[in-house]
C-alpha cells in the first residue's frame, strides 16, 4: 500500500487460524478485502486475474493440529495452494507467487546451520503437506511457466502474533505467560536454539522475492544468523516483566 500498488486480501477467517480485520486498520478503506476460501476454484479464478504478484499465506501453521486432523491440514496446505495454482493458470499464468513454506520440511537437523541443501525429512503432517505443496509450485513453473518463489520461514514474531493458542508455536506462549506473570515453562534445559524472524524483516523479504526476476523458481531459507536458545528468550523476557521460569525435563 505504501508504494502504491493496488493490493487485494484474501481470506476465509476461520476461526482459530488467525484471521482478523482488525489487522488491517488503518489501511482497510485502501485494500481489496475478499472474505473467501482459497479452496473454491470459482472464487479464486475470480480474484486472482488481475494482479500481478501473489503472497501466498493462507494455511495451517500448527503442526499439533496438523496430527490431531491431518485431512484438514491437507485440504488447508495442499488442495488450498492447488487451488490457487490451478486458477492462475486458467486465467493468469503471468502472475508471480511468493509462497511461504516452513523450516519443518526439513525435520531434524542433521547438520547446523541448516542450508537450502539440507536433507528434506519432515516429521510432522504440517511439514509432509507444505512440503508437497513447494513441490506443486515447483511443477507449476516448469510445465506451465508460473513464476514462484519458496520461503521457509521459521518462528516469525511481532505486532498482532497470535498469543492465545498454544498450538501456534513455543513464542507467543511464552510472551502471553510473561504477560501474564505466570509461569513460563521450558521443556528440556533450554538450550535447544531456534532461528526468530521479526515479521518486517519477513515481509522485506517477500517483498524482494516478488520484485526480482532472478530468483524465479528458487527456494531460501528465511531465519537469523544468530540463533537464540530457549533459556536466552526467558532471560530477555525477565529483564522487562516480572513472571517465574522453570525447566522441564522432557
Amino acid at each position: 500500500v505504501e508504494g502504491g500498488a493496488e493490493v487485494g486480501v484474501i481470506d476465509s477467517l476461520v476461526s482459530g487460524h488467525g484471521g482478523n480485520l482488525e489487522n488491517l486498520a488503518g489501511v482497510l478503506d485502501q485494500v481489496n478485502v475478499s472474505i473467501s476460501d482459497i479452496r473454491d476454484m470459482d472464487q479464486m479464478t475470480h480474484l486472482v486475474k488481475d494482479y500481478d504478484i501473489v503472497f501466498s499465506l493462507a494455511g495451517q501453521v500448527s503442526h499439533s493440529e496438523s496430527m490431531r486432523d491431518p485431512l484438514l491440514d491437507l485440504s488447508l496446505n495442499c488442495q488450498g495452494q492447488l487451488t490457487l495454482l490451478e486458477a492462475l493458470r486458467r486465467c493468469n499464468r503471468d502472475t508471480k507467487v511468493v509462497y511461504s513454506s516452513t523450516r519443518q520440511v526439513y525435520g531434524r537437523p542433521e547438520d547446523i546451520p541448516v542450508d537450502e541443501c539440507h536433507p528434506v525429512n519432515p516429521v510432522d503432517t504440517n511439514g509432509i503437506h507444505k512440503m508437497a505443496a513447494e513441490h506443486y509450485f515447483s511443477l507449476y513453473y516448469e510445465v506451465f511457466g508460473i513464476r514462484s518463489v519458496i520461503l521457509r520461514l521459521t518462528n516469525t514474531y511481532g505486532p498482532r502474533m497470535d498469543l492465545e493458542n498454544d498450538s501456534k508455536g513455543f513464542l507467543g506462549t511464552f510472551i502471553r505467560k510473561a504477560l501474564c506473570g505466570e509461569t513460563v515453562c521450558i521443556f528440556g534445559d533450554g538450550s535447544q536454539i531456534r532461528d526468530l524472524n521479526y515479521v518486517d524483516d519477513v515481509v522485506e523479504a517477500m517483498l524482494l522475492a516478488g520484485a526480482i526476476d532472478s530468483v524465479d523458481g528458487k527456494v531460501f531459507n528465511l531465519g537469523h544468523p544468530e540463533p537464540v536458545s530457549l533459556q536466552r528468550i526467558v532471560d530477555i523476557l525477565q529483564t522487562l516483566l516480572e513472571f517465574p521460569s522453570k525447566t522441564v525435563p522432557f
